[in-house]
């Protein structure tokens, strides 16, 4: 019985005494695929260009690359939060802040890629003006680019398939076209097995 009495003090001083996460998802799954889903939480470099020319205080650029990286070159007036650290609490209070200012968080890391995750778990954490720049701070800066054909063009979105399909299965004949389709049957070939003439092994 004092065992028992003992277990279940126990456990109410660790339920009165626990602590309430910090962060809390606010966004359902369903809202959370129409997030994803939509491009209007990006932003093209061109455009942040011309924030940044503008001096719009209403956007906060935030650098999320290592500060190493941050500290050799960054865009003018960013704030450098590590990914590693992004959702501290001291860090998530202060995007949190610019956010109730009514200002737009710019995501940026080495790649778009980088600045994904930590954009979509911002959206799910309620912090609804967030956006991520188109390409990261390579194609921002114009030292990646991408290859089309013979052309070279600093874009984020420049990307063009290799082979037209279409053209080519259209200088094909109706027939060759045909074959492509179908799927010739395969001969099965059985071999008997051989007969073995040696005595059955065991017995009674």
């Amino acid at each position: 019985m004092i065992a028992a009495g003992l277990f279940a003090l126990l456990i109410i001083v660790g339920l009165i005494t626990m602590q309430k996460p910090v962060l809390r998802y606010k966004l359902t799954e369903k809202e959370t695929l129409v997030v994803a889903n939509s491009a209007d939480d990006q932003l093209s470099p061109d455009k942040a260009k011309e924030i940044l020319k503008a001096k719009n205080p209403g956007f906060r650029f935030i650098d999320i690359r290592a500060p190493y990286e941050f500290i050799d070159s960054h865009i003018d007036g960013a704030v450098n939060i590590p990914l590693s650290n992004l959702f501290s609490e001291e860090n998530y209070k202060f995007l949190k802040q610019v956010d109730a200012e009514n200002k737009t968080l710019v995501l940026y890391g080495i790649d778009q890629s980088q600045a994904n995750a930590p954009w979509m778990l911002l959206k799910q954490l309620g912090i609804t003006k967030v956006l991520i720049l188109q390409g990261g701070y390579l194609y921002y800066t114009g030292e990646q680019s991408v290859k089309t054909d013979s052309i070279t063009k600093n874009r984020y979105d420049a990307e063009i398939a290799r082979y037209n399909f279409a053209e080519m299965v259209k200088g094909l004949s109706k027939s060759d076209q045909e074959a492509g389709t179908k799927t010739i049957p395969q001969k099965v070939i059985t071999t008997p097995k051989p007969k073995s003439t040696a005595p059955a092994a065991g017995g009674c």
